[in-house]
């Protein structure tokens, strides 16, 4: 039923629908109509029988209105619980006793938790957290033990209301990111958090090959980040496995999944004034992710030092029309943009309508070239100067480094231009605008190898693939697009897979399946990349396949995608779920003091208690009076 209205009498608040107003109107019609006879019938009677007999039939109807638009109340919340979630039969981390949280209020569970004592009371298993504010309206605080919930969970439970949370220790590698799909030549880097009870505590991390070989060792301490390479020989669907071990003592052993293919890389040129630590990472990444590069130093006033790698026997290096054909990415800093003369410019903007990405790194030189309208409006920007800016930390489709970048002394003044990321605070850092079947992207961020020589080398990656996904040429062709490098899907839970335009929808099954598996329709997303994304949902671990299809049905490209389950990579996922709770923990101690109010429903025995007794007094009326 839908709402009519809402109106609220105090601390009332009545919201009928439609049928329950209209049956309101009748009972009220009908109670006048019985309070009138009564006080007709009495006419020769008392006054207080008579007036008696007036109250009782108004009572009753009222109580019978107050059945149908079930009033609700404002109520100061003060409804405490305390919520198992997996690893609460540990102890936590902290030196602290939890046993008053474990006392606190009604016992609640989510998830597989099998390591509960139950001796201090029962508890409730809960299929979603969202169920305990539909049981518990008054909900004020909620106590967890064990190592949380998810942001999606988290999602579920609203942000008013307090939480506890002191996780118990982890112990096994956390944040861990690998890229799941590569080009044969390309190196798997697999980095992240080694953490162990003891935080002096040294782990000895090794990688294991599908042959059940150490191909990659190290150590680190509880804390401290690692990395592992390896380069996969072959094509396939590869299993390797990360195994940390303290002495001779074996701590996790899980499994790391990677799909080899023997696809083409892309192919990228930077045009630059002069030599650049940026440059020298790039040249690294690219080697080891498979991409050829080209790079054009300005060494001299009319001179430039041409350099490359994974490039072909004999490839071109000069800039000619023909090069850049083939080319999916040019990056040009603003000042040699500035120096290039008009016609190699014009050659680049001819290249990027014919669906050429280039990127334009943000200097004074670029901000007076643009200051002209007309290379303004053909960017969609201009630039503003602005007093030297403090370092940010940039973001993109929910991920945030750990380590800070200085910016350009600039802001954008943005005509037509999109947004590509930005800050924590909503800052623009980056920008774009399509160009023809082209786009070209502007960006204020500087140095951004201090994410490889500061242990983020992952966050290098990771930013680097995004912006060739973004800004880079098309590829030819429908293709899966490889899943983020923290991507670790798992049985009965959401996973999102998205592809190049022009696909029309997937299938997803396990590798051992016989019966042919339905098709997911595909979506543009909101945020208008040039991507088309779906939905799957696997229902068990192991090796999967997803195909892309055409809107003709004709299948396009083929992605093994490995799904864990069980206790494989327990600590990377609970680290996550304790990074979320803390999250939660953390921003409710911190907002303003104040007792949370809901709305409760007014309690039916009041109205049939109301309407028992008036009913039950009229009709004693009418039986001791005996009156007609």
């Amino acid at each position: 039923m839908t709402e009519a209205l809402e109106f609220s009498l105090g601390a009332w608040r009545i919201a009928p629908s439609w049928v329950a107003m209209l049956m309101t109107t009748a009972v009220a019609l009908v109670t006048l109509q019985a309070a009138w006879r009564g006080w007709r019938r009495l006419a020769n009677g008392g006054a207080l029988r008579r007036w008696s007999v007036v109250g009782l039939n108004l009572l009753a109807g009222g109580a019978v209105v107050l059945l149908l638009l079930a009033p609700r109340v404002e109520q100061a919340a003060s409804a405490t619980v305390t919520l198992f979630t997996e690893g609460a039969g540990a102890p936590p981390a902290s030196s602290r006793d939890d046993g008053e949280l474990a006392r606190g209020g009604q016992r609640f569970s989510v998830g597989a938790i099998t390591d509960l004592d139950t001796a201090e009371g029962p508890i409730d298993r809960l299929a979603t957290p969202g169920q305990l504010v539909l049981r518990l309206p008054d909900l004020q605080s909620i106590n967890v033990l064990g190592h949380g919930l998810d942001e999606a969970q988290w999602r579920e439970i609203p942000e008013d209301l307090a939480v506890h949370f002191d996780p118990p220790a982890l112990s096994g590698p956390v944040q861990v990111q690998w890229t799941p799909r590569l080009v044969l030549g390309q190196a798997l880097i697999l980095s992240g958090i080694v953490r162990l009870e003891a935080r002096e505590a040294v782990a000895r991390l090794e990688l294991i090959d599908p042959a059940g070989l150490a191909v990659a060792t190290t150590s680190a301490r509880s804390g401290q980040p690692f990395v592992l390479t390896t380069t996969p020989r072959g094509p396939g669907a590869l299993e390797y496995r990360l195994r940390v071990l303290r002495g001779d003592a074996l701590i996790t052993d899980d499994p790391v999944g990677v799909f080899v293919s023997t696809d083409r890389g892309a192919r990228l040129l930077v045009i630059q004034s002069a030599p650049s630590f940026e440059t020298r990472r790039l040249t690294n990444w690219a080697a080891e992710s498979g991409h050829a590069l080209i790079v054009h130093s300005r060494i001299s006033r009319d001179r430039d030092l041409s350099q490359g790698v994974n490039l072909e026997e004999g490839a071109p290096l000069a800039r000619t029309a023909s090069l850049l054909e083939n080319l999916d990415l040019v990056l040009v800093d603003g000042r040699r943009w500035a120096e290039l003369p008009a016609g190699e410019r014009e050659m680049l903007l001819d290249a990027v309508r014919s669906g050429l990405g280039l990127v334009l790194l943000a200097d004074m030189e670029l901000a007076a070239w643009l200051e002209v309208p007309a290379n303004a409006s053909l960017f969609g920007l201009g630039l503003d100067p602005v007093p030297a800016a403090e370092d940010v930390w940039p973001s993109w489709s929910g991920f945030a480094p750990e380590q800070p970048l200085p910016l350009a002394p600039f802001r954008f003044d943005l005509l037509s231009a999109r947004p590509l990321t930005r800050d924590e605070t909503g800052l623009l850092l980056e920008a774009w605008q399509p160009l023809g079947k082209g786009r070209v992207s502007v960006s204020l961020l500087r140095e951004r190898h201090r994410w490889a020589t500061s242990g983020e080398s992952s966050t290098f990656a990771r930013y680097w693939a995004r912006l060739l996904r973004q800004v880079a040429r098309e590829a030819s062709g429908i293709r899966w697009l490889t899943p983020p490098a923290d991507a670790r899907p798992r049985p009965r839970q959401r996973h999102t897979l998205c592809a190049t335009q022009g696909a029309a929808s997937l299938s997803f099954a396990p590798r051992t399946a016989t019966a042919e598996p339905a098709t997911t329709p595909l979506v543009t997303p909101a945020t208008g990349a040039r991507v088309r994304c779906g939905v799957v949902w696997p229902t068990e671990p192991g090796w999967h396949v997803a195909r892309l299809f055409d809107a003709d049905g004709n299948a396009q490209d083929e992605l093994l995608l490995k799904v864990y389950g069980g206790e494989e990579w327990a600590a990377h996922r609970y680290a996550a779920r304790q990074v979320a709770t803390r999250a939660r923990a953390t921003a409710t101690s911190a907002a303003p003091p104040g007792q949370r109010r809901v709305e409760v429903p007014l309690s039916p025995w009041w109205a049939w208690s109301l309407l028992l007794f008036s009913a039950g007094a009229l009709w004693l009326e009418r039986r001791l009076f005996d009156l007609d």
